[in-house]
């Protein structure tokens, strides 16, 4: 069997909808032993519309490589269960609101007297300190209460959210990786420590290009161009669109011959990247009219031949059989019990000793209840049942 990076960690996850569901799919992925523990009628995401088979495809996604248990925490037998299970464990993650596991009575200054090394993570909204701890957080309004959405999308038109969920993504990134750091840092002192990862926190340092540019009152809604750099923008074609940048003076000069512009060689405005950032809008009327006469993949080898980068906007759907795709691995093919053949996203962590790999999709609810409840607390199949029965699990 190969070795993973993280093989002998175990987490328990109390954790829904994104960005604690993928900071516990990094870790598994690295191979942590990560148990999502659900209440007895699964987390939310488990029941959105998109679904195959009555499976959700973002659970499926989201919660790849991880063990499945459902445990009532409201109950007093529940709440035993659940310490049994941290005393047995390296790292708790959650997404709850600050204070939702308090009031439990299962919070952090509970958790570390049952096991003082634990690493207790939380990725929330805005942080367990400061005045919006307390309000509730989506991906949305923490892109637009950063700026974030403020400045995409073209000048003139209503604010413009990024598609994919980037600060949930992110935030349960951050909260990997800090929990990586808190598991060397015990390493070397034997002590645990509290992880508190906020969405907003992390939004804000997403900004900080952004921020460098309003230092220096150069921040506008950019669109798809940038001030520092022209050409540099999406260009329609003969038969769809395309990205274009050229940075370096000599490969400019290299596109304008190549494309009969050479008229322009010896324009002032354009010759160096500060004037032509000055009068990109020169310069993307040139590209433009000579893009629109040229198919997609002429326009982008004529660019990448002259030493810019260039490439179509592509469709999602076209993702999969990208030849980039395909070789690193970044889709893969899983079998779900009730799905089938499931295609998930792959490991981006990629490393020659120990990289990530997806294995399975997310599990039926309560998937791996017996396994967990027998191989951890030595609880029979018999008591296992009763506890189903009494609604514990």
């Amino acid at each position: 069997m190969e070795t993973s990076a993280l093989d002998g960690i175990r987490v328990i996850e109390c954790s829904f909808h994104l960005n604690g569901p993928f900071a516990g799919r990094l870790l598994a992925e690295l191979g942590a032993e990560v148990i999502k523990v659900e209440p007895p009628e699964g987390e939310p995401n488990r029941h959105n519309s998109t679904t195959i088979k009555g499976e959700s495809t973002f659970f499926m996604n989201y919660n790849a490589n991880k063990k499945f248990i459902t445990l009532n925490l409201k109950s007093t037998r529940g709440k035993e269960i659940f310490l049994d299970l941290i005393k047995n464990s390296d790292v708790f993650l959650d997404n709850f609101r600050p204070g939702v596991m308090d009031r439990l009575g299962l919070g952090y200054e509970v958790q570390k007297k049952y096991n003082p090394s634990l690493i207790y993570a939380s990725s929330t909204g805005f942080g367990y300190t400061g005045p919006y701890t307390n309000d509730a957080a989506y991906d949305t309004t923490i892109q637009a209460m950063s700026g974030m959405m403020d400045l995409t999308g073209f000048p003139g038109d209503p604010p413009i959210r990024a598609a994919p969920a980037i600060m949930d993504i992110s935030a349960g990134t951050y909260t990997a990786l800090s929990i990586l750091a808190a598991l060397h840092y015990r390493d070397m002192t034997g002590n645990g420590q509290r992880i508190d990862i906020a969405m907003f926190d992390v939004a804000v340092n997403y900004m900080i290009g952004l921020y460098s540019q309003m230092q220096v009152g150069n921040v506008v809604k950019q669109g798809n161009a940038i001030p520092v750099l022209a050409p540099y923008n999406v260009y329609r074609t003969k038969d769809g669109w395309v990205v274009i940048v050229i940075g370096d003076d000599d490969k400019w000069k290299h596109f304008l011959e190549k494309i009969g512009e050479s008229d322009y060689l010896e324009d002032k405005r354009l010759m160096h990247l500060p004037e032509r950032t000055k009068n990109s809008g020169i310069v993307d009327k040139i590209i433009s009219s000579w893009s629109i006469k040229n198919t997609s993949e002429y326009a982008v080898n004529l660019v990448v031949e002259c030493g810019g980068a260039a490439c179509k906007v592509r469709k999602l759907e076209e993702l999969p059989d990208d030849p980039q795709v395909r070789a690193r691995n970044m889709i893969v093919d899983t079998v779900h019990p009730i799905v089938g053949n499931f295609r998930t996203i792959g490991s981006a962590l990629k490393m020659s000793e120990t990289p990530g790999r997806v294995v399975t999709p997310g599990l039926p609810l309560g998937y791996n209840n017996i396994e967990i409840y027998r191989k951890i607390l030595n609880l029979s199949e018999n008591q296992i049942s009763d506890l189903r029965k009494s609604g514990v699990i």
